[in-house]
């Protein structure tokens, strides 16, 4: 291989930078954002560490160390009973629960068109056209449902609905992992980030399908079957911190005195289809750790990239380190007490032996 080839690392991928201090291991959402899971590692010089500083790095698995096939697969807490699935039709039937791997012949099928449910043999098109109609339903139902609702909000807000993770739990909940034609004894071996991504496009085949079943009520019928299914999601929404408020959280909770939160650009801005996005990490130096990345976002700001890494620090990081902080600033907080208390108690002392003088 060319040692001179450009680095072309897909925007779409944020990488985990290990702190000085290994303690946590790397949590499954932040493994899933880094590495497209083929094995090859990047280097690059990091704006904040510098040449000789860290750089991301995968090292595929042992097998002994991949996740078991569990199909409850992490996601949103569901809350009451699901909303009955809207019907497909009969032809649509088959290819939105067969995986990609059981049709080896579909896309070499010559002069037959991939759209007609009869010549399609997986779900692989019918989750790509599901994606998009997930994205504009969102979108629908955000704007109508929040209308003081900030731009920035709304977008985290869409990405939480939509996300693999969601979907995929609403996809087990209907029991969708049990109909999919694929060898389970083959997935039983794969990441559990790609096992997610199975089940998340199997629902999305499924919307799909929803649509294209009924020329004239499908899009309707998929559109008032996902907002019943997304309503508990979106209780107490506009309840929640604007996104400007992510940053002040995340100290609240991690700061205090010599801590410092750094909110660092990972990689340069990338430029697509005319559109900015920035990728902004927050690294904590301070209880023990220094340059421990928290979270990772990527916006089309740097301000709301950094906002959304503060966010994501907190609803969607390692709770473990979040909750040591908790302990050591507590033990810190009451040790400051302590002295206080003691020198307050000393200095009356002095004046009460002044006065007696």
């Amino acid at each position: 291989m060319d040692s001179r080839r450009p680095d072309k690392r897909r925007p779409d991928r944020e990488y985990q930078h290990s702190a000085k201090k290994p303690r946590l291991e790397t949590t499954q959402s932040q493994h899933r954002q880094q590495h497209n899971g083929n094995g090859n590692s990047h280097s690059f010089t990091h704006p904040h560490y510098g040449q000789n500083g860290p750089s991301p790095s995968y090292t595929k698995p042992k097998a002994s160390q991949k996740a078991r096939y569990n199909p409850t697969t992490p996601g949103p807490t569901l809350k009451g009973p699901l909303p009955p699935l809207p019907p497909i039709s009969e032809a649509y039937a088959k290819p939105t629960f067969t995986h990609p791997s059981r049709a080896p012949r579909e896309h070499s099928l010559q002069g037959r068109p991939t759209t007609d449910p009869n010549t399609m043999q997986s779900y692989d098109r019918l989750e790509f056209l599901g994606d998009a109609y997930l994205e504009v339903i969102a979108t629908r139902l955000i704007f109508s449902r929040y209308p003081s609702l900030p731009p920035g909000q709304m977008s985290s807000l869409r990405e939480r609905m939509v996300r693999n993770s969601t979907l995929a739990a609403f996809s087990v909940a209907y029991g969708f992992d049990k109909r999919l034609d694929v060898d389970h004894t083959s997935m039983a071996e794969w990441r559990r980030d790609a096992q997610t991504k199975v089940h998340g496009d199997v629902l999305e085949a499924y919307v799909a399908a929803v649509v294209l079943s009924d020329a004239q009520d499908g899009f309707r019928a998929a559109e008032e079957w996902l907002t019943e299914l997304w309503a508990p999601m979106l209780e107490g929404e506009e309840g929640k911190p604007a996104d400007d408020a992510w940053k002040e959280r995340l100290f609240t909770r991690v700061g205090y005195k010599g801590v410092k939160l750094a909110y660092v650009e990972e990689r340069p801005m990338f430029m697509g289809k005319g559109v900015e996005t920035y990728f902004v990490g927050v690294y904590l130096t301070g209880w023990g750790y220094e340059n421990q990345l928290l979270g990772s976002g990527q916006a089309l700001s740097k301000k709301a990239a950094g906002m959304e890494a503060a966010r994501k620090a907190l609803e969607e990081g390692d709770e473990a380190l979040l909750q040591e902080i908790d302990v050591l600033k507590a033990e810190a907080m009451k040790k400051d007490q302590e002295e206080r208390e003691a020198k307050a108690l000393e200095k009356e002392k002095e004046s009460g032996k002044d006065s007696g003088d």
